[in-house]
């Protein structure tokens, strides 16, 4: 969107900054195991294990399990994903149990038709110039999406002016989980751009 229609943006702001899953998963693969390792998960190591580093031979399931145990490999910000599901779903006013089953089935629904695309995108192939500036505000301890691999795709990024910054003691979702940081980031840097400053 942000390239078709420049004109409609101030910049381009990325967090949990997905690059796709063709490349490093080899590397991403093994530091999750040894991380699992780390943390004691045996039932992780042998679920990723048996599984393999390979998204081409993955079903929709084992894409799943993969998330599960890549973000419990990571015990601290894992902890507090749980905590921001909890506080967004489970503990919002109205919500009731159908709700919540009904959010999860969508979940699950949204990962078996879209399983497809997920597993062959590449941020390299939709193309790495921008004409709005680019950032990236991510986690410093994202295992998700990790940080090296979305500072990997900025190097190839050509913008009127690109920037990356590491949220502190954040992971996936940092915008949500350190929301001060974030906020802080954006009005550094992108608020000017956008006021014209």
């Amino acid at each position: 969107m942000v390239r078709r229609r420049a004109d409609l943006f101030s910049a381009y702001v990325g967090t949990d900054q997905n690059i796709g899953m063709v490349r490093a998963r080899e590397e991403n693969h093994k530091a999750t195991i040894e991380r699992l390792c780390a943390a004691g998960l045996d039932n992780g190591v042998s679920a990723l294990q048996k599984i393999g580093p390979n998204p081409a031979r993955w079903s929709p399931k084992d894409f799943t399990t993969v998330a599960k145990w890549t973000m419990r490999s990571h015990p601290a910000t894992n902890v507090q994903i749980i905590q921001l599901l909890k506080a967004a779903v489970w503990f919002t006013p109205g919500y009731t149990l159908r709700d919540i089953r009904d959010f999860v089935s969508g979940m699950h629904f949204s990962t078996e038709r879209l399983f497809a695309e997920i597993r062959t995108y590449d941020a390299w192939a939709d193309g790495t110039h921008f004409t709005v500036p680019f950032f990236i505000f991510q986690g410093e301890n994202d295992v998700v999406t990790p940080p090296s691999l979305a500072k990997e795709f900025l190097e190839d990024v050509t913008a009127p002016l690109k920037h990356m910054e590491l949220i502190r003691n954040a992971g996936h979702f940092a915008a949500f989980t350190q929301p001060e940081q974030f906020v802080r980031a954006m009005l550094a840097h992108v608020k000017p751009i956008a006021i014209g400053g």
